[in-house]
């Protein structure tokens, strides 16, 4: 039997930042110092990691994990960025994702966790997912 992926696979492609929307809708917010130093490290040693997107309206993309990077390479007025490229998601698809992706990156309080844990099912449930 020959294998089936449930969703194309991801592109990695260089994305115009004009081309990024955020939704501000991340778990975990930053201080203006942290958001300094970030600024800092691009500056100084480039970008490191590729924003994580998918794909949106048109010719538009969501980011979905980097949204500090992409503000950041906005201010030191960088044109374009790396990025991995998911297929188009629903709302609820696009939470669990940036859920997982910070969850092992970042450590999270039991407040965090159960706070994306009920956003996570109340986008699923509107959604069907």
């Amino acid at each position: 039997m020959k294998y089936q992926e449930s969703k194309p696979s991801l592109e990695f492609i260089n994305i115009n930042l004009l081309d990024i929307d955020d939704d501000r809708s991340g778990p975990y917010p930053a201080s203006a110092d942290e958001d300094q130093r970030l600024l800092e490290s691009i500056e100084r040693h480039g970008i490191g990691q590729a924003l994580v997107v998918c794909k949106a309206d048109g010719n538009r993309y969501l980011v979905i994990d980097g949204a500090r990077r992409l503000k950041a390479l906005r201010r030191l007025g960088h044109e374009d960025v790396p990025c991995m490229v998911h297929p188009a998601m629903t709302s609820g698809e696009i939470e669990t994702l940036r859920f997982m992706l910070h969850f092992t990156a970042k450590s999270s309080t039991k407040a965090d966790l159960a706070k994306q844990e009920r956003k996570i099912a109340s986008l699923n449930s509107a959604t069907g997912f």
